[in-house]
């Protein structure tokens, strides 16, 4: 009797395929390539601060007929903090493809963690960067998705800003503090 593939084995050689090599993954092999794209990734839920919670979209992605379960692998105990839409593209779909990847974080050994994982791959029936667009535009209420990726930008680059000075501030503060 061979072994059983378990859905921890499959899922684990799923991101070592998509993921790029890092010092603690070495192996991955980095398949999945993001597109060059401003506002890319989008993230879910990224245009609902403060919407009555009626006004809140509650996404269903379908393929082939059956619904797309994104929401966290069978053997993590957690469900992830954010959902992000990628615009990308793979080896066998060059023309572009669409992942969807989930932000955990958790203490670990004592030591705290973030880590992004792909939940779910989808080919559109229609290019994938007009559906991204697309989609983003309408999550976003944007006329254009230009509109959507200025704005995107603009605050990404804004919390950037804000985090170099805080990290500023506190070696400054910290080397304040070890001088007395």
């Amino acid at each position: 009797m061979s072994p059983t593939s378990t859905f921890k084995m499959q899922f684990d050689g799923f991101q070592s395929e998509l993921k790029r090599p890092t010092e603690f993954s070495p192996d991955n092999r980095g398949s999945f390539t993001w597109a060059e794209k401003p506002g890319n990734p989008a993230i879910l839920d990224g245009a609902f601060d403060g919407l009555d919670q009626e006004d809140r979209l509650s996404y269903t992605f379908e393929l082939n007929g059956v619904a797309v379960d994104y929401f966290h692998p069978n053997h993590y105990r957690s469900k992830a903090t954010r959902y992000s839409l990628v615009l990308g593209a793979t080896p066998k779909s060059p023309d572009g493809i669409i992942a969807i990847q989930g932000n955990w974080a958790a203490t670990i050994r004592g030591r705290w963690s973030s880590w992004w994982v792909f939940t779910a791959l989808m080919k559109p029936t229609i290019p994938a960067e007009e559906w991204f667009e697309e989609f983003v535009s309408l999550n976003w209420n944007t006329s254009t998705y230009d509109l959507y990726s200025e704005k995107v930008e603009e605050e990404r680059a804004s919390r950037e800003r804000d985090y170099e000075i805080n990290q500023s501030k506190g070696r400054h503060r910290g080397a304040e503090l070890a001088a007395i």
